[in-house]
């Protein structure tokens, strides 16, 4: 019997031998993130990580407690450590109170700041070269909880032409970067990021939902002009505010009619963001 590990959303984080649930606030009845089948698994800190072939994708939870630089420097330190042989091709980072401030610093910078010591640890002056597609955003509850999927095939980090990346963000945004590409190609699928309304390094539209939709549909345009094949597209909708839920939706389904996210209201990585998403395509 094949084994399935999936990650869903719903109202209580829950983890399970074969299911981890993201406590989240879904508006949307299709729930699930990603499910992945595997033939065994083995436990990491806090987390698990599930092997297949030459894939391996899992998870790490970390208790945050007013130390969330040095818990997520640990729990990526144990991501990057079991990859062997494998190279990164998406991750998920679910932050808490992710725009809050602990001790005068957002709660993203303190993030990004663990992340890039971790990277720069095991990778050196190659890290960027390393960093993958990723997506940070908000959850509900106290743990950090980063999602990753990881193979063999050498995968191709693309820049958007448009935005600085996000490695190179300038120290206004944090001590140190955040740490990911804008997309990753691997031979049957090709991750977008978290994508929003930012040109250059700067956020677009500051209040204006319409426009940071039309602005974030643009990005994932032009990052879907370098795959350039036909492909099946999953993917969530991150939207700060539950009132531009229905906006939003009926906006990103004119611009991408094959794509049927699931939506999620929740706080974006940067407080001017209303809006985000993020699309995986899989060719057929």
């Amino acid at each position: 019997m094949t084994n399935v590990f999936e990650v869903r959303f719903g109202q209580e984080t829950r983890i399970g031998e074969d299911q981890l649930t993201i406590k989240s606030k879904p508006h949307s009845e299709e729930r699930g993130l990603f499910g992945e089948s595997y033939d065994r698994m083995s436990p990491l800190l806090g987390g698990q990580v599930f092997q297949r072939d030459g894939i391996r994708f899992g998870f790490v939870r970390r208790a945050i407690n007013g130390d969330l630089e040095k818990k997520t420097s640990d729990a990526y330190d144990e991501i990057l450590g079991c990859l062997g042989d494998t190279e990164l091709y998406r991750c998920w980072n679910f932050v808490p109170q992710i725009n809050v401030e602990t001790e005068g610093t957002e709660n993203y910078k303190l993030f990004n700041a663990g992340r890039r010591q971790a990277f720069d640890r095991h990778y050196g002056t190659d890290s960027t070269k390393r960093m993958s597609a990723a997506t940070g955003i908000d959850i509900h509850g106290d743990d950090l909880i980063v999602l990753f999927i990881a193979g063999s095939d050498e995968p191709v980090h693309i820049r958007n032409p448009q935005q600085v990346s996000a490695y190179n963000y300038p120290h206004i945004y944090g001590k140190l970067p955040p740490s990911f590409a804008r997309a990753t190609r691997i031979a049957d699928r090709y991750f977008i990021s978290g994508t929003a309304s930012i040109k250059g390094h700067e956020t677009l539209y500051v209040g204006d939902v319409e426009k940071q939709v039309e602005t974030m549909a643009d990005n994932v345009e032009i990052m879907l002009s370098q795959y350039q094949m036909d492909c099946q597209k999953t993917g969530v909708v991150y939207v700060r505010r539950a009132e531009d839920i229905d906006l939003v939706r009926g906006l990103v389904q004119e611009r991408f009619p094959e794509f049927s996210p699931v939506y999620l209201e929740a706080n974006i990585c940067r407080g001017d963001l209303l809006v985000e998403m993020e699309m995986t395509c899989f060719r057929p």
